[in-house]
């Protein structure tokens, strides 16, 4: 389970951090790009249902985490659960919540919530 404190982190893993220190902490992984075009590589650490995104630097510029893996913010389960309750249990706790084209956007904290068939299926940061 992870859990959101702060804006640009979740659990142990920050946007900034060099992907070498999250080696550390997730262990094994598999390196890909998007596209061919692209500079940013992604590594996948699906033993933790994580993917990070990385600049040229190899600083972290994006989290995402999947489901069945567990992601809280301000007590709530952001991961698997349907995302119009979820985004109900958070306007109450008095969080903005703006409709994204993948679901919704928390723009406090930037993280993006990922719909698929009415559920939360992952979660971006960053």
């Amino acid at each position: 389970m992870f859990t959101i404190t702060q804006k640009g982190s979740i659990g142990p893993l920050k946007i900034g951090m060099s992907i070498n220190d999250a080696f550390s902490i997730l262990g094994d992984y598999t390196k890909f790009k998007r596209t061919p075009e692209t500079e940013e590589s992604v590594y996948a650490f699906d033993s933790d249902h994580i993917h990070l995104t990385c600049n040229s630097l190899n600083e972290i510029v994006t989290i995402s985490v999947f489901r069945p893996e567990s992601a809280l913010f301000k007590g709530v389960e952001l991961l698997g659960g349907n995302l119009v309750d979820t985004c109900t249990h958070l306007a109450k706790l008095e969080v903005l919540i703006e409709e994204a084209e993948s679901g919704a956007w928390i723009p406090s904290h930037k993280i993006l919530l990922v719909e698929v068939e009415g559920s939360i299926d992952g979660i971006e940061i960053g």
